[in-house]
């Protein structure tokens, strides 16, 4: 569970910020996303770590993660991993590069190492597959 900012606000007031809110009880997820113009103001989520890393990374910076709210679900329930540059956030939660993983790699031996140096992966755990891969490629190349 993460949570953010204001969350408290009826949905159906008409002068109230926009509120957001999906369940699915059966599986133990819920998200309830508060914007205010082009600023996310609060957030609660349950049983989601891909969406409250992305939730929690835009409520620091005072941003709005998309127009399109249903892309956080489709973001938390994707099957397949995207191709990653270098300039690409691994790690949401600590707004950690694919690239900073990278530079890393070649001093580091597991995620634990990466984190030290890095902090990605000291958040919701989502990224740890996609840093032991790098590893595993870094530990490939000749020295």
């Amino acid at each position: 569970m993460a949570c953010a900012g204001e969350t408290d606000i009826d949905p159906w007031d008409p002068h109230a910020p926009d509120v957001s809110t999906w369940a699915d009880p059966r599986r133990g997820q819920y998200l309830r996303i508060v914007t205010e113009g082009e600023r996310l103001t609060g957030f609660v989520v349950i049983g989601m770590p891909r969406t409250a890393a992305e939730l929690s990374m835009h409520a620091a910076r005072g941003t709005l993660p998309t127009a399109d709210r249903t892309a956080l679900l489709a973001a938390e329930h994707a099957t397949k991993e995207a191709e990653l540059g270098p300039e690409d956030v691994l790690c949401r939660c600590a707004g950690t590069t694919v690239g900073m993983v990278q530079d890393a790699a070649p001093c580091c031996r597991s995620v634990e190492d990466v984190a030290s140096r890095t902090r990605a992966g000291t958040g919701c755990g989502t990224c740890h597959r996609t840093i032991e891969k790098i590893l595993e490629e870094s530990a490939a190349q000749p020295v």
